[in-house]
């Protein structure tokens, strides 16, 4: 535009200027959305009655005061989070370029206010015209003092005076115009006849124009607009209305009064994404405490005014009694903000999505507790490992065992591996990446429990919690952690049985590699304490001596079997006692069971009425291996019946000079040891080991004659049908 003409421009409108420059009467506080009735609209006609609203807008709305010390804040939290936001406000003046002092036209804007128009950002900023890529709502679009203008904006920050603040920068422009409504302002009318009196004419430009017609079918999203590449070309014309400097009212203690703060120190509701749960480390009189805490993203109000691009609250009671809240989720409650600290405090009425509810996990409702279930989840060393964290630990862990809940299971190690499946010693092996050998070492430790009575490794089954004890285990990088897999699952490093059973670690590192049990991350089932103290106490491995206490320990369900009796017994036959034997030396073993021969039962002539006081030893060669056995360990002490006389002689009706020799890996004994044949058998039972029962032999099925293989537990629970 030209100078001479702008300059013959301004002076006539100064001419048509009414009255009412000097009688604005406008409220700070709030945007007020005045609009035209349908009624009046359709008396007055469009033009007369939006004109009308216009001008008592520009009485009522605009701004009277300059806020020196407004720097913006509240648009800070969209700048940090890099995210657009959604504005509205009132047109209040208009600046010309000219090619001395001010190459860019811009836009006051008063009273931006949230989307609802209930907040205000701000009192006033300013909206450069080189920001503006796009109208949305059509092609052209004239501007008058007095409109309501709505837009989408990205955040960017400058400095004014050595401060730091924050506006407006690219921009789409959705709507501008006058409202129109019923009872409330329902419509925004742009294309309303504005006659002459307009300050600024905008066109979009080609791409301008290319974007708008993506978003009329849908292909293009407004928040985008840092993408776009459009402008608009505006032309400019002076206002007939006050400049906003000429309407402003000195008042010292409104001009230098503190800001719009970021939060309200009223009491409001406010939305949030969760973005993680964890325990607050709080140092406090050189203690260090924890505090169940959530770490929040998006913080909005209850007028949708973004406070905080993310914050932490403690972890709220009403939460805690409903579960874990899911990362991702959004959670509703009230609080009272600090303006100083900018923070929210005094959490109340959390609420959260009853969709989302039913996928929350239990956790403790007592705060020490939570804060240990987060700690142990978290599984840092330098918290666990301080008094406090210990404290809370503890009580996590009571809460854990009066709930019955695996705490690996709370971790997210492996979310392949299903805690309520069922599994095969095939697949376990496979996902632990051991060979199936070692999976049968750790049943036979009693670290992992099976839930049938399958012979075969590969085909026993386990429950997916057994895994889950695993990577307790696993994860007990601690010495409290590793006290805890001791007290819940009875699992023994080294340096806890050498404590239990009072030798050093090097002692019982050496019986427990004599036993051949492997460890799984340094630790060790109940079986091999068992062991271990049996070996110092110079007693029986296995602490029941019968047969049938061996069976009921692992399993009597087994049917259908027939085995070929491999040790025949003659119960005609007499044995000839003479005298009270002498207590059996007690075998020692040196490696985990192995298979070795099958117990035989060799017929030896001896001198009728030959008396023994000690076991005699029979050379290996007088025996012949005829299949396999389960090896013997550690006999207890044999003891002859007390009430059979020390010269009473048992007549043997089939050959009075025969005798019963039992020959084992550990020794070769005659059944004149024994007070009769059970003992016999009560003996070889006890020898037994927990790891041979699964061990096979070769046996010949008597209905078809195939030979096939049986394991040492069948033929004992054959022998006790």
């Amino acid at each position: 535009m030209k100078a001479k003409r702008t300059k013959r421009l301004l002076h006539s409108r100064r001419k048509v200027q009414v009255a009412e420059r000097t009688t604005y009467i406008g409220n700070d506080n709030h945007l007020h959305l005045n609009f035209a009735s349908f009624d009046e609209v359709k008396k007055e006609g469009q033009k007369s009655a939006l004109n009308k609203i216009r001008r008592k807008t520009i009485k009522t709305e605009l701004e009277q005061y300059q806020h020196n010390n407004s720097k913006h804040i509240r648009l800070k939290p969209y700048y940090d989070a890099h995210i657009p936001v959604h504005w509205i406000g009132i047109v209040s003046d208009v600046t010309i370029p000219n090619k001395f002092d001010k190459l860019e036209g811009s836009i006051l804007i008063d009273k931006i206010a949230t989307e609802d128009h209930e907040e205000l950002f701000d009192y006033h900023i300013w909206l450069n015209v080189t920001a503006i890529k796009m109208l949305v709502k059509k092609n052209n679009q004239k501007l008058s003092v007095g409109d309501y203008i709505e837009g989408i904006s990205y955040v960017v920050p400058y400095e004014s005076s050595g401060i730091s603040k924050y506006g407006l920068g690219a921009t789409v422009i959705l709507n501008c115009g006058i409202f129109t409504g019923k009872v409330k302002a329902e419509t925004l009318i742009s294309n309303y006849e504005r006659g002459d009196d307009w300050v600024l004419d905008m066109e979009n430009s080609t791409a301008g124009q290319e974007a708008r017609d993506k978003y009329e079918i849908g292909e293009f999203n407004p928040d985008s607009v840092e993408e776009l590449a459009g402008h608009v070309s505006c032309t400019y014309q002076p206002s007939r209305y006050n400049k906003f400097q000429e309407r402003l009212i000195n008042d010292e203690k409104i001009v230098n009064a503190a800001p719009l703060p970021l939060v309200s120190k009223a009491l409001q509701t406010y939305t949030a994404e969760v973005q993680s749960v964890f325990a607050k480390r709080i140092f406090q009189d050189d203690e260090i405490t924890f505090e169940p805490t959530i770490s929040l993203n998006k913080v909005i109000n209850e007028h949708g005014r973004l406070i905080s691009k993310s914050t932490i609250i403690p972890y709220p009671e009403q939460l805690a009694a409903i579960g874990l809240v899911p990362e991702d989720s959004k959670i509703n409650f009230k609080a009272i903000g600090s303006q100083k600290h900018e923070q929210l405090f005094e959490i109340q009425a959390a609420t959260i999505d009853d969709n989302i509810k039913d996928e929350m996990k239990m956790i403790p409702q007592d705060a020490e507790a939570l804060a240990g279930y987060l700690l142990y989840i978290d599984n840092r060393p330098d918290n666990i490992q301080t008094k406090s964290g210990q404290k809370c630990l503890e009580k996590f862990f009571d809460w854990a065992r009066e709930n019955d809940i695996i705490p690996s299971s709370l971790r997210t190690t492996d979310k392949a591996w299903d805690s309520t499946a069922t599994y095969t010693g095939a697949e376990l092996a496979q996902y632990l990446k051991f060979p199936v050998s070692w999976i049968d070492n750790l049943v036979w430790q009693d670290m992992l429990i099976p839930i049938d009575d399958q012979v075969n490794i590969e085909d026993m089954k386990f429950a997916g919690t057994e895994i889950d004890k695993l990577h307790e285990i696993q994860q007990a990088n601690t010495e409290f952690l590793a006290k805890e897999v001791n007290r819940r699952y009875h699992f023994y490093r080294a340096k806890d049985i050498a404590e239990i059973v009072d030798l050093s670690v090097y002692q019982v590192a050496g019986m427990i590699v004599n036993t051949g049990y492997k460890s799984f991350n340094k630790y060790y089932g109940e079986n091999v304490l068992k062991i271990i103290k049996n070996k110092v106490e110079r007693k029986p491995i296995m602490q029941h001596s019968r047969t049938k206490d061996l069976l009921n320990r692992f399993g009597t369900n087994r049917s259908g079997v027939v085995v070929k009796r491999e040790i025949p017994k003659d119960k005609s036959i007499k044995i000839l006692q003479t005298t009270e034997p002498e207590e059996v030396a007690t075998p020692t073993v040196a490696q985990k069971p192995t298979v070795e021969q099958v117990t035989e039962v060799i017929v030896s002539k001896a001198e009728v009425g030959e008396e023994k006081t000690e076991p005699e030893k029979i050379e290996t060669s007088e025996v012949e291996e005829t299949a396999e056995v389960v090896q013997a360990t550690e006999p207890a002490e044999v003891t002859p019946e007390a009430d059979l006389e020390p010269e009473q002689v048992v007549e043997d009706k089939h050959d009075s000079n025969s005798r019963l020799v039992l020959i084992t890996q550990s020794g070769k004994y005659y059944t004149t040891q024994f007070a009769n044949e059970e003992k016999a058998e009560e003996f070889m039972c006890d020898s037994l080991l927990p790891g041979e029962l699964n061990r096979f032999i070769k046996a010949q099925d008597v209905k078809t004659g195939k030979v096939r293989h049986i394991s040492v537990r069948a033929i004992l629970e054959w022998s006790m049908e």
